[in-house]
């Protein structure tokens, strides 16, 4: 079996400041910039606050995630092609003689670009999981009703279910801090090992939900066992060197037009814990219709 370490994952910490920056960081914007033009329209002297202003444009860069420097940077090109204008003229006795109805719209839109950011950074996070920083079951939701509705089109799509092989265990042997590293691994893991354009939701506890778009049942069996064969051969570690092993299970089942996603979920669901009574570590597949009848093989994961 291929031997392969996957990259330890950054601590929670550092996850959640690097969620935070971006709001962070445009409420920071937007105070200042209250205060600049609120100075500018006073007529007084604005020197101190476009410091202010400049600071918050660019103490951010070093730090920002590269998904988040294009939006960063069209507002940094905006506040600096207004700043350029409204110096331009800062002995007049009245500013707003020099300040016309088109720079008066730039400075409008400049500020409600940056309060859009704000409001979906914070739509955004309200979407995202806390602890691994995957999309959430609000989100999933949503994403489940639009790739239903691809299906009723023709399309073909499949969902799975991911669950930690007995993560008890490893949370009792290891603590719970650890069980929340093995869950951003198996994240991370999820993440980097499928299509961009799949879906990687955590559901809760242990469990992960998979939207596969484009795939059938004999193709998503044999991708998932495959993502079980390459965890279980890895290693990953601790903060100490110390290293572990984890293993997980997989339930299959297709999005089908004559049936619900709910229903697709029972019957994936239901093929987990027919995997995990198989002895675990390996992907089985369900079947919407049969779904409903199926018993949990199981009494626990």
């Amino acid at each position: 079996m291929e031997k392969r370490s996957w990259q330890k994952p950054k601590s929670p910490q550092l996850r959640d400041e690097g969620q935070d920056i971006v709001l962070a960081a445009l409420d920071r914007l937007i105070n200042v910039w209250n205060v600049y033009w609120s100075a500018w329209l006073d007529q007084t002297d604005t020197r101190a606050a476009e410091q202010k202003l400049l600071r918050a444009l660019h103490d951010p860069e070093p730090i920002l995630r590269a998904e988040d420097r294009r939006t960063w940077s069209s507002l940094q090109q905006a506040c600096h092609a207004l700043l350029h204008e409204l110096r331009a003229d800062t002995s007049s006795k009245n500013r707003l003689d020099f300040c016309d109805r088109t720079l008066l719209q730039r400075v409008s839109h400049f500020q409600n670009d940056c309060w859009n950011a704000l409001l979906q950074r914070q739509r955004a996070q309200s979407e995202a999981d806390a602890l691994t920083g995957l999309p959430n079951r609000r989100r999933l939701a949503q994403d489940l009703l639009r790739q239903q509705s691809m299906v009723h089109r023709g399309a073909a799509a499949c969902v799975a279910i991911v669950d930690l092989d007995h993560f008890k265990a490893f949370n009792d042997q290891y603590g719970h801090l650890a069980g929340d590293q093995a869950l951003r691994v198996l994240a991370d893991f999820l993440h980097s090992s499928l299509r961009p354009y799949d879906g990687v939701y955590r559901f809760g506890g242990e469990e992960f939900i998979l939207i596969l778009p484009g795939m059938t049942e004999s193709c998503a069996l044999r991708m998932a066992n495959r993502l079980c064969e390459r965890l279980l051969a890895s290693r990953q570690y601790f903060d100490d060197g110390s290293s572990f092993g984890l293993s997980i299970s997989v339930g299959i089942a297709a999005l089908t037009a004559d049936s619900s996603h709910e229903t697709a979920l029972a019957a994936a669901d239901a093929a987990l814990y027919a995997a995990k009574a198989e002895g675990r570590g390996r992907a089985r597949l369900g079947f919407a219709r049969a779904s409903e009848k199926q018993q949990p093989a199981v009494s626990s994961r």
